[in-house]
Formats: structure tokens, sequence, C-alpha cells
């Protein structure tokens, strides 16, 4: 969200998963703010409805064919945002300055982006977490492009990535976990 001297004057979203988008459309009624999200899922927030990601691991694999199961939950539905607008580049400089950036990052979704913050900081949504130790996602529906997107941010230098899920990642970190997970695919 965006902040201004009467509250919020923007809600950006890194992607339409129910868990990042289900009470934009509340947020943007309370604060008569606009929601953006990036083009390709912008239908997925104006119905309210997304799908599951695919999980990369068997305990995020057994969610995955579990969600579906449980009677009193469903991922894949959430309020209508209906007047959300596409976040572009120019609207992410208009808001934040022009020392920030909008990137494509998919690989959790096809619809994932980042903020880059004054070239310093990077606001990534999913496209990494920090749980458990944890850094490559437990869900991503293109695997391959993980870690693309990390190369890419990466490439914006920037010395923090901050995840929706856990703790600011340092970028030793995250060029380290990088190089492993790169190496591991190689292998294969």
């Amino acid at each position: 969200m965006v902040g201004g001297t009467r509250g919020i004057d923007a809600i950006f979203l890194t992607h339409c998963h129910s868990d990042h988008v289900a009470n934009a459309q509340s947020l943007s009624a309370l604060f008569r703010c606009p929601v953006y999200l990036s083009e390709p899922g912008l239908n997925m927030l104006q119905s309210g409805t997304c799908r599951m990601p695919k999980g990369t691991n068997p305990f995020s694999r057994l969610i995955g064919w579990l969600e579906p199961r449980i009677p009193f939950y469903r991922f894949s539905r959430f309020p209508a945002c209906p007047l959300a607008e596409p976040l572009t580049d120019a609207l992410v400089k208009s808001y934040l300055g022009e020392q920030a950036a909008l990137l494509r990052t998919p690989g959790h979704s096809a619809d994932s982006v980042s903020i880059v913050l004054g070239r310093s900081i990077a606001l990534v949504g999913d496209a990494m977490v920090n749980v458990a130790g944890m850094l490559y996602p437990p869900f991503a529906d293109e695997p391959e492009a993980v870690l693309t997107s990390w190369k890419t941010l990466l490439e914006t230098n920037c010395e923090v990535f901050c995840p929706a899920h856990g703790s600011p990642i340092k970028r030793e970190r995250l060029l380290a976990v990088y190089q492993k997970q790169k190496s591991n695919l190689t292998r294969i």
C-alpha cells in the first residue's frame, strides 16, 4: 500500500493469490483509493478467482492436494475487485518517485511483479520467501522461472529483498542460495 497525507493513496499488489488480494476491495472502499495489479492477473482480481499454485516440495504438494478437499476453505475464491487497474512502471514512478521501478518476476505465478525502491530495497511478494530457512517459494506455477526472476532481482544491485512471507533477505544470502539452486539445476 502506498501511504500519503490522507492515509492510503493506492494499493499495489504483487500478484493475484487470495492470501495477498482478499482484502483489496474492502481496503479500496475504506480508503477510497485505487487498486493496481499487473495485467496478467487483472481478470482474476476483477472476477474474484485464482488458482492454487503448484507445490515445489513434498509438503507443499500435499497442501495443494488437500486444499480442494477442505470444505471450509477455498484458496481460489475471494471478494472481487472489479475496478482494479493495470500496474505499470510509469504508475509506480508517479506514486513512488523516479528511483522506483516495477519488475516482472514470474515463477511463483505468471503475474508476479516486484517493486524496487531507490535501487536498494526490493518488495518481492512471493518471488522468494524467508520461512523456516527456505528462500525458494514452496509454491510456484513456473519453478524454472523462479531462478530467472532471482537473477533479474540480483541485477538490480538491491541490498535487501522483502518477501511477503518472512523477514527481509540480505543480498549475500540470496546470491548464495541462487548460486546453489542454479548449480543443482545444472546437475540434473
